[in-house]
């Protein structure tokens, strides 16, 4: 097997309402999932989003309930019922959702909760914001195909860009402080670190 070539990616943001502040999809091509981010003001429109309707991982910001600090919340399940059930029950008052799926051939159960526990501990780790949690996720153990699947899902993640179009959890997901030694060899590569 030869040297892998390091290549350039494009990823494909698209308005639905055509502003920057509105419901915004993600797409990296050849991959086989969307990104979709929005105002909490938007989730009905979330809820009914096609994407939504799939399993996948999905997080929810805003202020933490102690104020002056972020929160993040990072979930996985049906995003429609969980983000109808975050909308109807949460005391914390969350003010922006993200949400990541696939087909069921590619972010699955298994590999949706591979994917949250991954991003759980990045953000953790980073310890930029409060990480709320319902239950602690864990791991799943994958067979390698399948964990190469979760992982190429956490890096092409951390591509998408920050703030209006993706989460400002995500800045969180793509720190060096939260990648030791990762973030200084991933540069040097050229890698996607913000």
């Amino acid at each position: 097997m030869g040297e892998q070539v390091q290549r350039g990616v494009s990823i494909r943001l698209y308005l639905e309402e055509g502003v920057a502040d509105g419901v915004v999809t993600a797409r990296i091509p050849g991959w086989a999932a969307i990104v979709v981010h929005g105002p909490r003001s938007k989730w009905r429109e979330l809820v009914n989003h096609s994407a939504a309707k799939r399993t996948g991982v999905y997080f929810l910001v805003g202020e933490s309930e102690e104020g002056g600090n972020r929160a993040a919340y990072i979930g996985e399940g049906n995003v429609a019922d969980r983000l109808a059930d975050h909308h109807r029950k949460d005391k914390w008052d969350w003010e922006e959702v993200c949400f990541v799926t696939g087909d069921k051939h590619y972010l699955g159960k298994d590999i949706s909760k591979y994917v949250e526990s991954r991003l759980q501990d990045i953000v953790e780790k980073a310890g930029r914001v409060e990480m709320r949690r319902g239950q602690v996720s864990s791991k799943p153990d994958l067979p390698k195909q399948d964990e190469d699947v979760a992982e190429g899902c956490v890096d092409n993640i951390k591509l998408i860009p920050n703030g209006r179009n993706g989460p400002e959890a995500w800045k969180h997901v793509k720190t060096g402080q939260a990648f030791g030694d990762w973030d200084k060899d991933q540069a040097s590569k050229g890698g996607a670190i913000s």
